[in-house]
């Protein structure tokens, strides 16, 4: 296509120093040297490309409001290098991602008109063109199932002969907890959320009783009440029996009032009603920044079994040169580390990094 320069009309227009060319192709063989160092981490040109459709769709999938100007130039910038043909998936990942807003803005402008709260935003996905979604076996409250199927209305109205099938282990539900002494606002899962619903119909549950309300596991349900202690709102007070910490000194009888503020559900694909349709929700950013820098993992370890044992501040610039823009930190960095040696993936030895 034609590309106009910008400085064309400007009358004070001057041309670049000699100095400055130097400059820009200087720039210029070092973003495509930082390409190439990347992409020699990987064994080949496909997995490198494979490995960055998993990355946007993580990323994608953590976008609020549908926002992916970033991820738009990223896929542009890979498309330079290796052709539009190796990134159509990513293609078609953005293309849901703008599908989706279209689709969220008419579901919204129906609830207005019907007069509906309607707090939730669905990323809906093609099936074939991302990873597939984990499952969660659990019953959703009734409060937040029944926005979901409005939701999922709307949408079989305006696109006929399609359904939605809702992913809710990548959701998000923003809750507003009405506590005796405070109001909480707290973003979780789905399922973690299922928990309180549960919890405020009586003053104390017993975890298997617990369990057959969420219709689930004990170990799952036991995982999300994790969740909840760890953040003060939910107490043991005998074994595995629960109850909602009303006030920060003592506890009452009364359960916590929950309102679903915002969420962000699993959505169902765009497909025809003879094909399985499956879908994601955008879930949000991880409140701890070592579990967020997790889906990087596969980079640090492609890194270090390539070059061997790194220091810390080594691991951080490439990290830099392969995600612009995420900001992590060195302490950031640290942390994940020391999670991931704790799992037993990394060693940290005289101040290097290397797999186990």
């Amino acid at each position: 296509g034609i590309v106009y320069d910008e400085d064309y009309a400007d009358k004070n227009w001057e041309p670049l120093p000699i100095e400055a060319k130097t400059v820009y192709l200087t720039a210029q063989r070092r973003d495509a040297d930082v390409l190439s160092l990347l992409v020699s981490i990987y064994e080949t040109k496909d997995v490198f490309v494979q490995e960055f459709e998993r990355h946007l769709a993580q990323r994608l999938l953590a976008c609020t409001e549908y926002g992916a100007e970033r991820e738009i130039r990223q896929v542009e910038m890979m498309k330079l290098r290796f052709g539009d043909r190796a990134l159509e998936k990513c293609e078609v990942m953005l293309k849901d991602v703008a599908e989706s807003k279209r689709t969220d803005q008419h579901v919204a402008e129906t609830s207005q008109e019907k007069r509906w709260d309607m707090p939730l935003h669905a990323l809906i996905v093609s099936r074939q063109f991302w990873s597939s979604a984990p499952r969660e076996q659990f019953a959703m409250p009734r409060e937040m199932a029944d926005i979901q199927n409005k939701y999922a209305g709307m949408y079989e109205v305006l696109k006929p002969a399609r359904k939605l099938e809702w992913r809710d282990a990548l959701g998000s539900v923003t809750l507003q907890i009405e506590l005796a002494d405070r109001t909480v606002s707290v973003s979780a899962k789905p399922s973690q959320a299922a928990v309180l619903f549960a919890l405020q119909e009586t003053p104390a549950m017993a975890l298997a009783e617990l369990a057959q309300k969420m219709e689930c596991s004990e170990e799952f349900a036991l995982s999300r009440v994790r969740f909840w202690l760890a953040r003060g709102i939910v107490r043991e007070i005998d074994a595995n029996v629960f109850e909602v910490v009303e006030t920060d000194s003592s506890g009452d009888d009364a359960a916590a009032g929950m309102l679903p503020a915002a969420g962000r559900g699993g959505a169902g694909s765009d497909q025809d009603d003879d094909d399985e349709d499956s879908g994601a929700g955008a879930a949000g950013a991880s409140n701890a920044r070592a579990e967020a820098l997790r889906m990087h993992f596969n980079f640090v370890e492609g890194m270090l079994r390539n070059f061997g044992p790194l220091p810390l501040d080594r691991i951080l610039s490439m990290l830099g040169m392969f995600l612009p823009g995420e900001n992590t930190t060195a302490e950031d960095l640290r942390s994940f580390l020391a999670l991931m040696t704790r799992e037993d993936k990394l060693e940290l030895a005289g101040g290097l990094y290397k797999l186990k």
